[in-house]
Formats: structure tokens, sequence, C-alpha cells
């Protein structure tokens, strides 16, 4: 069965309580990118620009749907932009025989930190069988046969929906309105040089260990270098759960909450530019 909506209850009410005291600033666009060194398609999404997000951004809703040839495998999923999993598949429905529908669902809300920092954003990646390029592939697009009239021939829902809440910019409700670059995902083309590489940053702050049980050890990597750096920690709905300055190069800190799924990020104090964010899995036995 398909959804657009897969978060917790108690997300789904944050979400909408903020969604009905506040007003639309921006667009959310998606596409399909190839990115031949790492034989893999990235989605991808960007903002519009009206506004600059901030980054404390909860992620309320997501889901994206791949059209492919029929047979198409899709292999290797991995989540960069929240936790995504392969939710739901229509294969050859009537409106549409030569194509199989797969969607892409958000399994649990987290913050996000990287929306708008380097123009777009990876959500996830998927490969197929080795050396297999389709004739075709493409996200889903609101004139599609399968959907453009409701119900479908399966009563299923498969489309795009993206739907954030920026609590770093007033509570902005960020909503996904189409698709950008269709000609990116041709596995055959020779211009295309995008790779998970162009994503890479120099890591300057281990964060350790990881699952952790009480304690957390966050670590300069070049211990001589200096910087303002302000340590925050976020559950997964988004609530701060600790805020304190890094006033040493190696510092570690007691969480006493329960098990639990947490993010943390490492900003410059003074600037405010993320320096470091990442995932971490609280287990209060081994």
């Amino acid at each position: 069965m398909f959804t657009r909506r897969v978060i917790s209850v108690g997300t789904s009410f944050l979400f909408l309580s903020i969604l009905l005291t506040t007003t639309l600033q921006a667009q959310l666009y998606t596409k399909l990118q190839w990115m031949p060194e790492d034989n893999l398609w990235g989605v991808f999404v960007k903002t519009d620009s009206t506004v600059q997000p901030s980054q404390n951004i909860l992620l309320g809703s997501g889901q994206v749907t791949v059209v492919a040839p029929t047979g198409f495998v899709i292999e290797n999923m991995t989540s960069y932009m929240g936790a995504w999993s392969q939710n739901a598949r229509a294969n050859q429905p009537i409106e549409n025989t030569e194509k199989d529908y797969i969607s892409f669902g958000i399994r649990i809300s987290e913050p996000i930190t990287e929306l708008g920092r380097f123009g777009e954003t990876l959500i996830l990646t998927f490969s197929t069988t080795a050396d297999a390029c389709p004739s075709s592939l493409y996200l889903i697009e609101d004139d599609d046969p399968f959907v453009s009239e409701s119900p479908n021939s399966l009563n299923t829902n498969p489309g795009n929906d993206l739907q954030m809440v920026d609590l770093g910019n007033a509570g902005s409700i960020y909503r996904y309105m189409g698709n950008y670059d269709l000609d990116s995902w041709d596995c055959r083309s020779t211009n295309i040089t995008t790779s998970l590489k162009d994503f890479d940053r120099p890591q300057l702050i281990k964060v350790f260990p990881n699952p952790f049980r009480e304690e957390l050890v966050f670590e300069l990597v070049d211990r001589s270098q200096r910087m303002d750096l302000q340590i925050e920690l976020h559950d997964n709905i988004g609530r701060t759960i600790l805020t304190q300055p890094m006033t040493d190069s190696r510092m570690t800190i007691n969480v006493a909450e329960g098990d639990a799924l947490y993010f943390y990020k490492i900003t410059n104090a003074k600037t405010k530019q993320l320096i470091d964010s990442g995932k971490l899995i609280k287990r209060s036995t081994k």
C-alpha cells in the first residue's frame, strides 16, 4: 500500500499544528541524477530562491516515486537525508502497462541540516543490476497516466511528496512543487560527472562511540585548531536536548535519556556556520 506520510504520531501532531499557524515560504524541487563514477542514481532536492533555509529543519513527510521500465530491479538503496525505505511497488498497471512504479517513503522524521548549503541536497541513492542501463527512468509527474485520475486501477497512491518545517526560520513550511533537470537520469550520457565525492566534507570532529550508552566524546581531529564551537543534540522530532559550547579540543558529554535516536550538529558559535552533523544511537545495554 502506498503512503505519502510515514511519520510518528507525535511528529504528525507537531507538524500539523505548525502547518496550521504558518504560511508557505518556499518550494522544493526534486531530480533523479545519474552518478557514473559510483554506478548509482541519486534523488536530489533543492529549494527555490525565496529563502535561505536554516540548519534546523524537520522533515515532516516524504515520498518519491520512480517510474521505470517493467522488471527494473532496485538494489543498494542508501539514505542521505532522513531515513528512507522502498515501501511500495506497482507493476504494469493498466493505465501504463510498460512501466513499474517504485516508491520510497520516509520511515522516521529526522532533523535536516544540509538543505540549501550546496545548492542541492542528496536524499537517497540506489543502483540496479550490473551493467543495466534502462531505456528511461524518471520521477513521477502529476500528468502521469497512472495518477492523472483518482482512484487508479490498483487503488494506490504513488507520487512525490516532501514537506518540511524550518524550525530555525520562524516555522516556515517547505513543500514539493515539481521536478527539475529531467534528462539528468540518463546513464548513457557522457556529459554527467556528478559523484558522491562531490558531497564529501573533510572530517574536522570525531564523535564516538556510536552506538553509545551514556557518554559521548567530541574530539577535534586537529587539536591545534582553535575554533569557537557549539554542540547541539536533538531528538528524532527536532527537540533540542542539549546545547553546550565546546570549550576544549576533547569533550565528554553525558546523556541521561533512555534508548533513542539522536542527531548532533556542531556550529561556529559566532558565524552559525555548520561544521559537522550526524546521527547517533543510544542503547542502555551493549
